[in-house]
């Protein structure tokens, strides 16, 4: 994990894989229906108008109750334009979910109506929705979905060509229909992300083609991804112009939008160091998206606030911004689209960027005071996040596994087969397969997102009171050691938690633990001394400082980070002697998820045993067509990829489940 104190660059580059101003494209009036009367006309304006004030829940249940009277009239292209723009209000309101629902929805509309340039512009949309949830792959893929509408329209009946490049192949000129200022905005967020040198172009062409549409409002949040692009690279004069141009949009024409332009200009007085600027440009952006005004998302402004703070000295003050932030992603993880892509993405970005930030400067501030408060919100906002994917996934199994149609399962079917015959196929053949490729994991997410939207979501549990963390310490069994890592780019840190402590201690920098298990590994296979004495010091490096009664305890629960995923612990070495005693001797080892996913509190109550539930082994696989158990075809390719048949596999996995059966658990 990346340490605290990183640069202002990098977290704007963060911030660019998922722009803070989404791509919306603003509502077509249904001309051509014959339902487009004074009343429907009157809803148009008025939503229109809630849309520039910003108060875009109102305008949202306008556009719904459009939506509702033209499925009452029987009005197909009526109800998909009420869909669209329904579906704009919910993503810029920070409503994923039903903004989601709502693209799909008109989406099913439009691919029945045989809409293409519609179709092309809810692919814009939806490819926007997965930029705010970090998923850059499913954002790729809608962009190239938006690519492919626009080349149908060009060429109907057309082969489609577009294929995997299609993205890093379009250019300006190759964009055309009614939604090309808002593709050209989002191939530039895209590009920017990939960091492959061709945003700036997209950006460009966009902010022309919106000038010209005159679009004021695409056009200003299009000068600040631009702005983004150089403030990212250092170029602090030329972002100035392009934040002050769009600043000056909004002042004019869009001035409920300023919330966005303030977030960036706290950013850039930030970079140039002029911390008290900065301050009051995020406060004022924190008061736009407090009162429900569009801004960036509170947990962003809060985590800018924490770090201007910080970088003036203010580390109090610093860490309640950042504790405040942390608290303000568990209203905005509700809203996380529940697909597994999503769901990581989102996680993964508010790691790095929030959790991180507040994980590092907690840590050393409880190890520089003594405070053990600080010591358990380090620990506990570590555990909060390090098991949240999963968690939400566990969560979701249920209603995927009862909602996801038979066409999901083909549809996984189908990309398992282009993978293998995809497999280092780059040309010809091989790019259109990694196009359908694209298109079939798109399709899945969509499956696995709409089948989840009707999850009644908990709000995320507050672990870091204190309350939660006496409760998970009740759950451990007295011979238990809870072991949490966080490593980081300057130091790491080590939690050691038992029923009645909590400790904090300092480790070596991440690139330094990474190269002491990567030369232990390598020690391994030739085995004596010096695989003995590798496994002695990184043994030290790791759990040296822990105290004699922590030691002691002989079942350890190791929650990992990093490169600590590749160390062979049992194989680690506590004492080096003549017969050197490995950690496997002395303690059990286990790898858990999370302190999240113990469930120890709820068990600990009646039985002070956590609750076992299903074991599934596996084990004496046939790895080679030798195996007298073998019955395909011999073949007479290379030996390549047959392993040995490892018998004592069978007997260990027999000798689990009796173990976890004896237990109170179930054998599957």
């Amino acid at each position: 994990m990346a340490a605290f104190g990183r640069s202002l660059c990098l977290i704007l580059t963060l911030w660019m894989a998922g722009s803070r101003t989404p791509t919306v494209i603003p509502p077509r009036s249904p001309d051509s229906s014959p339902w487009w009367d004074q009343a429907s006309l009157k809803i148009q304006q008025n939503a229109l108008r809630l849309r520039k004030a910003g108060d875009f829940r109102a305008a949202d249940a306008l556009y719904q109750e459009g939506y509702r009277e033209a499925v009452r009239r029987g009005d197909r292209l009526a109800s998909l334009r009420y869909l669209m723009s329904a579906g704009g209000c919910e993503l810029l309101a920070l409503q994923y979910r039903a903004a989601l629902a709502s693209f799909l929805q008109a989406r099913d509309l439009a691919t029945t109506a045989g809409d293409h340039a519609d179709l092309g512009a809810i692919a814009v949309n939806l490819s926007s929705l997965y930029m705010e949830m970090w998923d850059l792959p499913s954002a790729t893929r809608a962009a190239e979905e938006g690519l492919r509408q626009t080349a149908l329209l060009e060429a109907r009946g057309a082969t489609d060509g577009v294929t995997r490049g299609a993205i890093r192949n379009a250019t300006p000129q190759t964009v055309g229909s009614y939604f090309k200022p808002h593709l050209l905005v989002q191939l530039g967020r895209i590009h920017s992300a990939l960091g492959d040198g061709q945003a700036d172009n997209f950006f460009a062409a966009g902010i022309e083609a919106a000038r010209v549409s005159g679009d004021f409002a695409l056009e200003a949040m299009a000068w600040d991804q631009q702005g983004e692009e150089h403030l990212a690279a250092g170029r602090i004069p030329e972002a100035e112009n392009r934040f002050l141009e769009a600043f000056r949009l909004r002042r004019l024409f869009r001035p409920a939008e300023l919330g966005w332009s303030y977030g960036h200009l706290g950013a850039l007085a930030f970079a140039r160091r002029d911390f008290r600027i900065a301050e009051d440009f995020t406060q004022l952006a924190l008061d736009d998206a407090r009162r429900g005004a569009p801004a960036w998302p509170e947990y962003l402004l809060l985590q800018q606030e924490g770090r201007i703070r910080l970088a003036g000295g203010e580390v109090g003050a610093a860490l309640h911004d950042f504790s405040l932030a942390l608290d303000a992603t568990a209203e905005w993880r509700i809203q996380v689209l529940p697909a597994r892509s999503s769901l990581i993405s989102a996680n993964v970005a508010l790691e790095r960027q929030i959790f991180d930030s507040f994980i590092q400067l907690a840590a050393q501030h409880a190890l520089q005071t003594g405070n053990p408060d600080w010591t358990a919100r380090a620990f506990q906002a570590v555990e909060i996040n390090r098991a949240a994917s999963l968690r939400e996934s566990l969560a979701l199994a249920d209603v995927w596994r009862a909602k996801l149609p038979a066409e999901y399962w083909e549809t996984l079917a189908q990309l398992g087969a282009e993978e293998a015959r995809g497999r280092g196929a780059e040309t010809g053949g091989g790019r259109m397969r990694g196009a359908n490729g694209n298109r079939l994991r798109l399709k899945l997410t969509e499956m696995e997102a709409k089948a989840g939207i009707g999850l009644q979501v908990k709000k995320v549990e507050n672990f870091r009171s204190r309350i939660s963390l006496i409760h998970f310490q009740e759950g451990l069994r007295s011979s238990e050691l809870f072991l949490s890592f966080e490593l980081g780019e300057k130091e790491s840190y080590l939690w050691a938690v038992s029923r009645s402590s909590l400790r904090l201690y300092r480790l070596a920098a991440e690139r330094d633990i990474a190269k002491s298990v990567q030369t232990f590994r390598e020690a391994i296979p030739a085995g004596g001394t010096e695989a003995v004495r590798q496994g002695r010091q990184l043994y030290q490096q790791l759990f040296g400082q822990l105290k004699p009664q922590e030691i002691q305890k002989p079942a350890w629960l190791l929650s990992l980070d990093g490169a600590l995923f590749n160390v062979p612990f049992a194989a680690l070495v506590t004492e080096q002697s003549a017969n050197p005693v490995y950690l496997v001797d002395t303690h059990t080892l286990q790898t858990v998820s999370g302190a999240l996913l113990l469930n120890a509190a709820s068990d600990s109550a009646s039985s002070g045993r956590q609750r076992r539930g299903e074991f599934l082994g596996i084990g004496d696989p046939i790895y080679n067509q030798v195996d007298p158990r073998w019955r395909g075809p011999v073949s007479n390719r290379s030996s390549t990829g047959q392993l040995q048949r490892l018998v004592g596999s069978r007997i260990e996995v027999e000798a689990i489940a009796k173990t976890w059966v004896a237990g109170g658990g179930a054998a599957v």
